[in-house]
């Protein structure tokens, strides 16, 4: 892609005060397009109560770019019931209510010459992405830092597999780029969509630099070193990541 538009609308529904891994990995993203990008992020306004809650660090919010532009976006009404839906594997995200949020208020939120870039998880973030860039003509990048069809077509959910696979083709292939964790989604997606060598390339994590200077007096003994993780992986994330 030659000749670049200045200006990025960065769609992370999770982003901080969000106390959640993938908003801390948005915030990274944003934060390195921010040195060479006028970056604008939409996000979701952080909600109390409900089936799925978030816990709130303000500290995160701490070690955001200083030229961000950050819009917060409300879910409307409906949000129980766009949880329960998802629950039930009819809808593919439970953050629905808040793209249809965002997707009311594009007039106000989307103008000029721009690139769209929306990050996996979620799916909600990929919906946002691929209208806006219909409707606007904006290159949309696409950053995966999970897979999406493979992880929604576990268990009982293979019968909707069909499904799943339709919207995300529907998205992959308007794509101009895409990013992944690991070569093993590169190559499943390559598989999966018949799409082009150079169109997915991998990218590891971004982690924040370290703050302050490191513990000192740990003996470093030779050996393996063990880490301990934590968390959900799926099966193409890999411990690389």
């Amino acid at each position: 892609m030659t000749n670049l538009p200045h200006k990025v609308y960065f769609i992370a529904c999770c982003f901080p005060p969000f106390g959640r891994g993938n908003a801390i990995t948005n915030a990274c993203v944003a934060n390195g397009l921010a040195d060479k990008f006028d970056v604008h992020v939409v996000s979701m306004a952080l909600e109390e109560g409900g089936v799925i809650a978030y816990q709130q660090d303000k500290s995160l919010v701490e070690g955001l770019h200083a030229k961000l532009h950050v819009h917060r976006i409300a879910g409307s009404r409906g949000r129980a019931i766009s949880t329960l839906l998802y629950a039930l594997g009819i809808l593919p995200c439970y953050f629905l209510n808040w793209a249809w949020s965002v997707w009311r208020r594009r007039e106000e939120l989307f103008c000029g010459r721009a690139m769209v870039f929306a990050v996996y998880p979620v799916f909600s973030d990929l919906v946002v992405g691929y209208l806006v860039s219909r409707r606007y003509g904006f290159p949309l990048l696409i950053d995966f830092r999970d897979d999406f069809s493979g992880v929604m077509t576990r268990g009982w959910r293979r019968v909707l597999r069909p499904y799943f696979r339709y919207l995300e083709r529907r998205i992959i292939r308007s794509a101009h780029r895409i990013s992944v964790t690991t070569e093993m989604l590169r190559q499943d997606l390559l598989a999966r969509y018949g799409l082009p060598e150079e169109k997915i390339e991998v990218v590891y994590n971004i982690v924040p630099d370290p703050k302050g200077e490191p513990r000192g007096g740990h003996k470093v003994e030779e050996g393996p070193l063990r880490i301990i993780y934590a968390g959900a992986m799926s099966r193409v994330q890999k411990p690389e990541v």
